[in-house]
């Protein structure tokens, strides 16, 4: 069964979704959550999604400050508020949201003093 995990901002009410939620394989019936997937087999690695990276720190930057937690839907701890919450992608997508960061052409982050220049 696939548990999904999400970035939440219990403050502002607003998630990111990560992806599924990759769980070592042991003995016991404690298994740690060592990463996250998104998309299909072909697909980037979430650390390697460029956009999903973009996204990751849009919402970091959003929420500077504020507390910020990972919640699952896993059955035994479930994340039951995710319909109480907005997702940030929604409905622009998660691309449109990462693309808020504006960046130039060697990857820096551009601030409002490159645009006077």
């Amino acid at each position: 069964m696939a548990i999904y995990a999400y970035l939440a901002c219990p403050q502002t009410r607003d998630y990111l979704f990560l992806g599924k939620a990759l769980r070592t394989v042991d003995q016991t019936d404690a298994k740690e959550i060592f990463g996250f997937w998104m998309g299909s087999r072909e697909d980037f690695k979430n650390f390697e999604n460029p956009v999903l990276n973009r996204a990751l720190w849009r919402f970091i930057a959003d929420h500077a400050g504020k507390k910020m937690v990972v919640l699952t839907d896993d059955p035994l701890e479930p994340f039951q508020v995710v319909e109480e919450y907005t997702d940030v992608t929604d409905p622009a997508g998660l691309e449109s949201y990462a693309d808020r960061i504006r960046v130039s052409p060697d990857g820096r982050p551009l601030t409002e003093s490159d645009d006077r220049e």
